[in-house]
């Protein structure tokens, strides 16, 4: 009996041990200790993970495949079954390291879901715990930024270190001390749009919680201003809008709605593509891989032209972009309008298994995915498998409730 105890209490403990694991790596996307190996250290403490499950002799929590899971495995089907037909037009070892990196980042979702399942940690108290873990790195990003502004190559080792693993191309210095812009914080990001997206996840993070701390939310909000990134600008101001949704009345509802398409429909009145396409080349390659994507997926809308092929196609067509920048657009482009269907609704059945406090974030973070490519952002996906277990865990004490009553 005390054997079985320790047992219990041993499992417990190793399982929290690896969920704070993944919880303070998964802001470092391209950082690995093992340099240039496109994998960054979230994915090791999936790997160490999953070999402790295998090693230790615990009778491990095994989580029924939800309906969730069998969409992302239909949609993991499709997008290699594209990648199948894809390579009679010439195989590209990017198609399969993109594919696995899909299936690592499905592994990581699931193994935090599991650590955070075994450990009994209080949700509110994981979820504060990691969002002061952020904020203390974007205060630490404040003061890289300020010496930056006096000693660039001091920022510049500090980058290259976080930015070892090649999990995302680097651009991060170019565009953070551009002459055109100024200076951008870029922190340990490959550039100021990962930045940006991270903060404006975090902001909304230190929201969701039941004790907020205003200095904090201060510091990480004038770390998403410094960044000077649209995609977290973005995501920023949908934040404040579903907020904002949820304490009105039907009428104001609809008011908003209105409101919202009147403005929209005035201000593209004056415009035309050409114009929306000319404020910067930025925004040039934003839209124009957008439309890219568009004509791409009207030759091949079913099963696309396979993961990993849109920057060749990109070259042939002399373009001067190789990605992308909408998950949404690339995953059609890529898998065709099958895998779209199946990404969209495993996005839709995630959004059931949340509480309406993490459901709003989730918003925040597909917002944020409509405007790049990252599926591959760890901290999203110890998110999700955070608070999914932690809706099941309530789920399952509410029917133990009624089943003792």
């Amino acid at each position: 009996m005390f054997i079985e105890i320790d047992m219990v209490i041993s499992k417990i403990k190793i399982n929290k041990f690896f969920l704070y694991l993944f919880l303070f790596t998964s802001p470092f996307i391209n950082f690995s200790f093992i340099p240039h190996s496109n994998l960054p250290m979230s994915y090791l403490v999936m790997f160490t993970y999953c070999l402790a499950c295998i090693l230790i002799p615990f009778n491990w929590n095994r989580y029924q495949l939800r309906s969730y899971d069998y969409l992302f495995i239909c949609f993991l089907i499709l997008m290699i079954f594209s990648v199948m037909i894809n390579t009679i037009n010439g195989f590209h070892l990017v198609s399969v390291t993109q594919m696995i990196n899909f299936i690592f980042i499905y592994l990581i979702f699931k193994t935090t879901q599991n650590s955070y399942a075994l450990s009994n940690e209080d949700l509110d108290k994981t979820l504060t715990n990691w969002f002061k873990f952020n904020s203390y790195l974007c205060v630490s990003s404040l003061i890289f930024f300020c010496i930056g502004l006096v000693y660039e190559p001091f920022v510049r080792a500090i980058f290259d270190f976080f930015n070892n693993s090649g999990n995302f191309s680097k651009g991060g210095l170019t565009a953070s001390f551009s002459e055109t812009n100024g200076a951008r914080l870029n922190s340990l990001s490959p550039e100021p749009s990962f930045w940006g997206f991270f903060t404006a996840f975090n902001f909304a993070l230190g929201l969701s919680l039941k004790r907020k701390n205003y200095l904090l939310l201060g510091v990480t909000f004038l770390n998403l201003i410094l960044s000077l990134s649209r995609t977290g600008y973005l995501m920023f101001v949908v934040l404040i809008f579903v907020l904002i949704w949820k304490k009105l009345n039907m009428f104001f509802k609809i008011l908003a709605i209105i409101a919202v398409v009147l403005i929209f429909t005035t201000y593209l009145s004056g415009l035309n593509v050409h114009d929306l396409l000319e404020v910067d080349d930025s925004f040039k390659q934003r839209f124009g891989s957008l439309f890219t994507a568009y004509k791409l997926t009207m030759e091949n809308p079913i099963i696309g032209i396979g993961i990993g092929n849109f920057q060749f196609y990109a070259k042939a067509m002399g373009l001067d972009y190789g990605d992308v920048f909408s998950l949404f657009f690339y995953i059609l482009v890529s898998g065709g309008v099958t895998s779209l269907i199946f990404f969209i609704w495993f996005c839709t059945s995630i959004h059931k298994n949340l509480k309406p406090a993490h459901k709003v974030i989730w918003i925040v973070a597909l917002v944020g995915w409509g405007t790049v490519a990252a599926y591959n952002l760890p901290y999203i996906w110890v998110f999700l498998g955070i608070v999914v277990a932690a809706f099941k865990r309530k789920q399952n004490n509410i029917g133990s409730s009624v089943t003792n009553l």
